[in-house]
C-alpha cells in the first residue's frame, strides 16, 4: 500500500503568480540552474506517523512510530545526505483522530479533517523540492 500524504510547500499554501514569476512561502525557495530547492517542506500524513504534540511539538527522527520502515530509511537517506532533519507540528493541539465536533444548535456531528498529522521538515540546508516531494509520494507502506 502507498503511503498516502498530500505535500505542501508551506501553510499557508505557496501561490505561485504566472504573470509575474514571484513565489511566496514561509521558507526561502530559490532556483538553482533551473531546480527549485528551498530549507523547508510541509507534509501531511494520512496515518498517524509521529507522536508530536502541544507538550512536544518539535522532534527528530527518533520520534517516528514503529512500522514505517520505507518512509524511515527514506528519510534517514535525506539525513544522511543532507544533514539534521527536524519535524514540527504545524498545529501542536490537534490530537490524533479528534475529528468530530458536536453542533448542539443543529443537534448534528460534524466530520472535520484530520489536522493532527501536519508537518514542516526542516532541512540544515537547501534541498531539490521537488525530486523529495516526487520520492514522497512514491513511498509504500510496509
Amino acid at each position: 500500500m502507498k503511503i498516502v500524504l498530500v505535500i505542501l510547500l508551506s501553510i499557508p499554501l505557496t501561490i505561485i503568480s504566472a504573470q509575474v514569476h514571484k513565489v511566496y512561502s514561509e521558507a526561502p525557495i530559490v532556483i538553482n540552474n533551473g531546480i527549485k530547492e528551498s530549507t523547508q517542506i510541509t507534509v501531511k500524513f494520512r496515518n498517524k506517523t509521529f507522536e508530536l504534540n502541544q507538550a512536544k511539538p518539535e522532534g527528530d527522527l527518533d520520534l517516528m512510530l514503529p512500522g514505517y520502515n520505507n518512509l524511515s530509511k527514506f528519510l534517514q537517506s535525506l539525513q544522511n545526505k543532507y544533514g539534521k532533519l527536524t519535524f514540527r507540528k504545524v498545529i501542536p493541539e490537534a490530537v490524533w483522530g479528534d475529528t468530530t465536533y458536536y453542533d448542539p444548535s443543529r443537534h448534528v456531528s460534524i466530520k472535520l479533517p484530520d489536522l493532527s498529522q501536519i508537518y514542516k521538515i526542516k532541512f540544515s540546508q537547501f534541498v531539490p523540492i521537488d525530486s523529495i516531494i516526487s520520492s514522497l509520494k512514491q513511498i509504500n507502506l510496509d
